[in-house]
């Protein structure tokens, strides 16, 4: 049976769309028409319909596209359907509610660690969280899951990209190499990563992830709060609850257990 005919400019388009779904950072016209091997004229024209819609953004500063937020809400349908992520949300909930804390559930997306759902704690916590925020591998306790737990070119990509740009950047902020890689390295021996006070003065965190069959992290949960008040040891309850509920959905989804225990300090 021959291959039904579609439409040759949506085609086109598409190849745009599919670019700025695995740029790790907002890309300038001339490089988004060269990925998506169109004249940057003829992306222009594109580009300037898909803001209309919401499929693209455009930075008023840099004059960069990124993925717009009709783009997100239709990805945040198709993950509605998926089982794992079902569950994700209903344990993200719980969480929130259980512990008095924020909590993200985070995907890979978009060339990095993309939220696409929170539960606000009662805590003000002055980040600016919602869904389709992205957080860096390198220096946030959820980007480094992804780090530790996804091995494919585009986290490689991503984190070159962090890493290159911390050499331009204050240390403090950055970490430099060396820090990462350890830092990747006690995430998958310990099954969680933590951040205290860094990035984000105040603001603590603890991470964990659901993964698939093959050990590959299929998202992230993850819980913050402020800094004096959400306990963040080994031994603690909010991490003790995050681990059996990240345990719970594996073995759920996946019929996957987590081999990780606690590792206590």
């Amino acid at each position: 049976m021959p291959a039904s005919r579609g439409v040759q400019s949506i085609e086109v388009g598409g190849r745009l769309l599919e670019a700025l779904a695995f740029a790790p950072l907002p890309m300038a016209l001339k490089d988004l028409a060269a990925k998506a091997d169109i004249a940057s004229a003829q992306a222009h024209v594109y580009l300037t319909s898909y803001k209309k819609l919401g499929l693209v953004d455009q930075d008023r500063a840099t004059g960069r596209y990124r993925i717009g937020p009709f783009a997100m809400r239709l990805a945040l349908t198709r993950l509605r359907s998926d089982a794992p992520l079902r569950l994700g949300s209903e344990a993200a909930a719980e969480l929130c509610a259980q512990l008095g804390v924020t909590v993200t559930l985070t995907v890979w997306g978009c060339g990095a660690p993309t939220v696409v759902l929170v539960h606000d704690g009662p805590d003000d916590i002055h980040i600016n969280l919602r869904a389709g925020r992205v957080f860096n591998v390198t220096t946030t306790a959820t980007g480094r899951l992804f780090a530790a737990y996804r091995h494919d070119g585009d986290v490689k990509e991503r984190i070159a990209t962090e890493l290159a740009a911390s050499s331009e950047r204050d240390r403090k902020v950055k970490q430099p190499s060396s820090e990462f890689k350890a830092a990747v390295a006690a995430a998958r021996n310990a099954g969680y990563t933590k951040a205290w006070g860094v990035p984000i003065p105040g603001i603590a965190a603890l991470a964990a992830p659901i993964l698939d069959p093959d050990n590959e992290i299929s998202f992230a949960l993850t819980i913050i709060g402020p800094q004096a008040t959400l306990d963040v040891k080994p031994e603690g309850r909010p991490l003790r609850v995050l681990l059996s509920k990240t345990r719970d959905i594996a073995e759920r989804a996946y019929g996957t257990v987590h081999k990780h225990e606690i590792q206590h300090a």
